[in-house]
């Protein structure tokens, strides 16, 4: 049976747990601490461990030339730290970011502006509420990263799907069918629509005005459509935006073939 470790020399005190004992496969004896004036305990390999052998789990054993000086504990951290994989990486700032980014898009799209905490966003990326300040000067400057993100999205997924047609209307339809990529995630559209609804603040109100316009450009040069065909394919598609977030039926949002 191992020794149990006791407070003072008379033997009084908690005894140290038995499993930690038989975990780390280790015995206490107690030394006297000058500077303190106390018994202090410490720790040492049981014969009978893997860490009390000259055959130790890994390389030198505790007891060898080369690991004079360390602990069971020591080797036990080190072989821990040894296996754990090597391929494994800590994420770069910029990885770090687009979590923050997605995790942002739905704490915004769920709370809005007003009402989204920044430790709510950082609880979903996995990281520390100061890390975001480390990423974003303040909420209102991540709330924008957010938008911003959300704009990129849909101007991609019209991107994508844009391939030279015969006419401006054939152009459209075919960016209109691939703009369904962008309501995939119902987060984005509902982000966006906080961002319409946060507009009372002047900043966040001419970051959307500068994005819608050049929406709208966007569109126009791509598809080659007049003025009247790209307002009705923009109220169409803030029309689609509305219907998905609501799920609402095909019927109420769906334009007729004629359109």
């Amino acid at each position: 049976m191992l020794p149990t470790r006791t407070r003072g020399s008379a033997g009084m005190g908690r005894p140290v747990r038995r499993s930690a004992r038989r975990r780390f496969g280790s015995r206490v004896v107690m030394s006297f601490d000058a500077r303190r004036g106390r018994p202090r305990p410490q720790w040492r390999a049981h014969p009978g461990s893997p860490w009390g052998r000259r055959d130790g789990p890994v390389g030198d054993s505790p007891t060898s030339a080369s690991g004079k000086g360390l602990t069971c504990f020591d080797w036990r951290i080190n072989n821990e730290a040894m296996t754990k994989s090597r391929t494994a990486r800590r994420p770069t700032a910029e990885e770090r970011r687009e979590q923050v980014l997605e995790a942002g898009i739905s704490v915004f799209a769920e709370f809005g502006y007003h009402a989204a905490k920044t430790s709510d966003i950082a609880r979903r990326a996995g990281i520390s509420q100061p890390y975001i300040y480390a990423l974003f000067e303040d909420k209102k400057t991540l709330f924008l990263a957010c938008l911003e993100r959300v704009r990129r999205q849909m101007r991609d997924a019209f991107g994508r799907a844009w391939r030279p047609r015969a006419t401006p209307e054939e152009s459209l339809a075919e960016m209109g069918r691939n703009y369904g990529a962008f309501l995939a995630n119902p987060d984005s559209p509902r982000c966006q629509l906080q961002g319409y609804a946060a507009s009372s603040d002047p900043e966040i109100r001419e970051f959307m005005r500068k994005g819608f316009i050049e929406s709208a450009e966007m569109i126009t040069e791509l598809s080659g459509a007049d003025h009247e065909a790209v307002v009705r394919f923009m109220a169409v598609g803030h029309l689609l935006i509305v219907g998905t977030v609501l799920d609402l039926p095909d019927h109420y949002v769906r334009p007729t073939a004629s359109h």
